[in-house]
């Protein structure tokens, strides 16, 4: 009788998942495991090391997976406390300690320091972002924003660095900072005021809708900076009820550029029921100047929702598509969206 062990457990409260396999066939895996326990382990130690290379240091650092230990994470938090170290080896040590700072509220402090410190290395900075970004998603909901890190955030909010701002930016709205709220919300009636770009205001401000940035997100809608920004607006508005007859507008309208009416069709698309969906694709389905890409992205989306419901009753919509289909005036790619709507309806 072949002896069984367990070799994988996947966690996550009740759910669990055992791999069994005999002890034979689990040698193998065990002993690769062990060389690269053994190979991470060298790559530290290098990396550790005060008499290696920078060059070699920075290779070892790099390759290596992970601190293996209490002395090398005591070690690695000291070379990334080490201002006079080179900021590349801070930067992988810190890179190591992504365990170790969700632990010390003082490690914390540190990194976020080392984060509003625009003197520091772009390289380090970065590193300490990648951090308190991953903080952000292992910590309850607006305890960052609230701590030292979310100080600092704010404080970057002004870097000089636009990718520093934006990273700032999102992961305080993902806090639901009211403070971030309010200075994209500026930056919007102010560009000089401004943050972040125009679109990415717009898509961080609609990412969760709320009632004091609705009639903002409409006045970018309607009158906006920019197309982008248009577009962001439409794309978060779509879940707004109030705001989608406005959407709908701008999908009717043959002066609109063809993205924005893509994003209006694909907003409605995505945020109501076939019943309430058909007919704003009918008219554009039959509608010649339309142009190919809004007619095909309607047929495939109704054709989605649909399926291959042969007892539905054929419709207006139906018609409209089989005509495409046995045109000879309709684009190659459109008589073959429609051709295939029609053979999956059993029209």
């Amino acid at each position: 009788m072949r002896s069984m062990r367990i070799v994988g457990v996947l966690a996550g409260g009740a759910c669990a998942l055992a791999l069994f396999t005999s002890a034979a066939e689990a040698q193998p895996t065990r002993d690769m495991l062990s060389r690269e326990l053994e190979q991470n382990m060298r790559e530290m130690r290098i990396f550790l090391s005060s008499n290696r290379s920078l060059a070699e240091r920075l290779v070892a650092g790099r390759a290596a997976e992970g601190v293996t230990g209490v002395d090398q994470e005591t070690r690695a938090i000291t070379l990334f406390r080490n201002a006079s170290a080179d900021a590349r080896l801070r930067a992988i040590a810190l890179d190591k300690l992504h365990s170790a700072v969700a632990a010390d509220a003082g490690l914390q402090r540190d990194v976020a320091s080392v984060l509003a410190d625009r003197a520091s290395a772009a390289v380090l900075r970065e590193q300490a972002l990648d951090v308190i970004e991953g903080l952000s998603f292992a910590r309850p909901a607006s305890s960052l924003a609230a701590g030292t890190a979310g100080e600092k955030l704010l404080e970057l909010l002004d870097d000089p660095n636009p990718a520093f701002r934006l990273r700032g930016m999102a992961l305080l709205m993902q806090e639901d900072n009211e403070a971030a709220r309010t200075r994209l919300g500026e930056g919007l009636l102010n560009p000089t005021a401004a943050a972040v770009p125009p679109p990415d205001a717009v898509r961080l401000l609609g990412a969760k809708l709320v009632s004091d940035v609705l009639p903002l997100l409409r006045q970018m809608m309607t009158s906006p900076p920019d197309q982008a920004t248009r577009i962001e607006a439409i794309r978060a508005l779509g879940r707004d009820p109030e705001s989608r007859e406005a959407i709908a507008a701008l999908l009717r309208d043959p002066r609109q550029p063809q993205a924005v009416r893509l994003q209006a069709l694909a907003s409605l698309d995505a945020n109501l029921g076939t019943p309430e969906f058909i007919p704003h694709a009918r008219p554009i389905v039959g509608d010649e100047s339309a142009g190919d890409s809004l007619r095909v992205y309607a047929i495939q989306s109704v054709k989605y929702r649909r399926g291959t419901v042969a007892e539905l009753a054929e419709d207006e919509f139906d018609a409209v598509v089989r005509a495409i289909a046995a045109s000879s005036s309709a684009s190659a790619v459109l008589r073959q969206v429609a051709r295939g709507y029609v053979q999956a309806r059993g029209l």
